[in-house]
C-alpha cells in the first residue's frame, strides 16, 4: 500500500511538471509618431510605466498616421502600416496590450494598464535563437512547444525584428526611440501542436539594412489569436544574443533565393513562378494585413491564380533548403 501510495505521488508530480501552463509574457505595441507633439508629451510617462513591468515586451511602431513625414515610419512604412490597419488605429499615441486595445483617454503612465494581463498563464512557451554573423546578416528561430492540453487550433505566428534604441532627434522632440519595428520576418497562420511536449520549429534570416545600427537589432515572436486577437505567448531576444545551434553545430545563414524568376509583376489574374534549385519550395503571398492569401509547396515551378483577390500590394516570401527570398507583389 506504501508502494502503491508513492507511485501515485510519482504519478501525479510527473503529469504536473509535463503539462504544467507557463506565464503568459506581456507583449506592448505601442503606435507612435516622431512628428507627434501628443507622443512627446505621453510617452515618458509610459516608458516609465513599462520599465516597472517584469518581463514586458516592447515593439514601438511608427505610425503612417497622421504623419507620414515621419522618418522612422518611412523607414519601414508598409510593415508599419500593416499592423495598423490589423487593429484599425486611427492615431497616436495608441496601445495594444497583449492583443487589447487600451483606451485612448487612459494614462499610460499608470500601473493599471497592465494590470489586467499580470500573472496570466499560457500552454504554449516559445523559446528564440538567434546568431548574427558578422554586420550584415543574422539567423532566428522560433521554437513553439506545447506545454499543457489546450483546444487553440490555429494562430498567427508574428515574428519581425526591432531596434533597442534609435538616436534621432524627432521634430517633436524625441531624441531617442526604443525598440523601433524595423522589420516583418513573417506573419503566417500556425497549427499549434496538440500533444503536451510536440514542437514546431521556424527559420528566418535577415540582412542589415543601412538605416539600422545593426549591433542593436533583436528578434521578437508573437502568437495570436486568428479570432479575437489576443496573444497566446510571445517572447524577444537580446542585441547581442548568439546561441543558434543544433547540438554543438553552429548554423550557418540561408542565402537569398537567386535564380528566381516571377512574372508578370505587376500582374492582374495570376503570377508564374520558376526556381531553378531542384528542392521542395514553400511561397507564402501575404496582404498588406499580414494575411496570408496564398499558400503552394511546389518544385521547379508554379503558377498562382490572384484573380480573386483584391487589388493592391501584397509581399511573396519563398522558402526552401537553399535559400529564402522575399519579393513585393503588385497586383492591378
Amino acid at each position: 500500500m506504501k508502494h502503491l501510495f508513492l507511485c501515485l505521488c510519482f504519478a501525479f508530480l510527473y503529469n504536473n511538471i509535463v503539462e504544467a501552463q507557463v506565464p503568459r509574457k506581456i507583449f506592448v505595441e505601442h503606435f507612435t509618431n516622431t512628428l507627434c507633439s501628443h507622443c512627446a508629451n505621453r510617452n515618458p510617462g509610459f516608458y516609465t510605466n513599462l520599465n516597472n513591468q517584469n518581463e514586458a515586451i516592447h515593439i514601438s511602431i511608427h505610425s503612417g498616421v497622421p504623419y507620414t513625414q515621419c522618418l522612422l515610419y518611412q523607414q519601414n512604412a508598409s510593415p508599419s502600416d500593416a499592423r495598423r490597419f490589423y487593429y484599425g488605429i486611427l492615431g497616436t499615441p495608441a496601445l495594444i496590450i497583449n492583443g487589447f486595445s487600451i483606451p485612448l483617454n487612459s494614462d499610460y503612465s499608470q500601473a493599471s494598464i497592465f494590470a489586467p494581463f499580470q500573472s496570466q498563464t499560457s500552454p504554449i512557451r516559445i523559446r528564440m535563437e538567434q546568431q548574427k554573423y558578422g554586420d550584415d546578416s543574422m539567423r532566428v528561430r522560433v521554437i513553439v512547444k506545447t506545454e499543457a492540453s489546450h483546444n487553440l487550433g490555429t494562430e498567427q505566428l508574428w515574428v519581425g525584428l526591432a531596434e533597442d534604441s534609435v538616436f534621432y532627434m524627432g521634430p517633436n522632440g524625441e531624441a531617442e526611440h526604443y525598440d523601433v519595428y524595423r522589420a516583418s520576418l513573417g506573419f503566417l497562420p500556425i497549427n499549434i501542436p496538440s500533444t503536451v511536449g510536440d514542437s514546431l520549429v521556424y527559420d528566418y534570416t535577415a540582412f542589415a539594412n543601412v538605416n539600422w545600427d545593426f549591433s542593436r537589432i533583436f528578434a521578437f515572436a508573437m502568437i495570436q489569436n486568428t479570432n479575437n486577437k489576443s496573444v497566446t505567448q510571445s517572447e524577444s531576444t537580446q542585441p547581442n544574443t548568439n546561441n543558434l545551434t543544433t547540438g554543438i553545430r553552429t548554423i550557418k545563414p540561408q542565402n537569398e533565393l537567386r535564380n528566381v524568376l516571377l512574372y508578370p509583376n505587376p500582374t492582374q489574374n495570376k503570377l508564374n513562378i520558376v526556381v531553378e534549385e531542384q528542392e521542395e519550395t514553400t511561397v507564402v503571398l501575404y496582404n498588406n494585413l499580414g494575411q496570408a492569401m496564398v499558400q503552394e509547396r511546389f518544385r521547379e515551378n508554379v503558377t498562382l491564380p490572384l484573380g480573386e483577390l483584391p487589388k493592391g500590394i501584397y509581399w511573396l516570401y519563398l522558402n526552401n533548403p537553399k535559400g529564402v527570398k522575399s519579393e513585393k507583389i503588385v497586383l492591378e
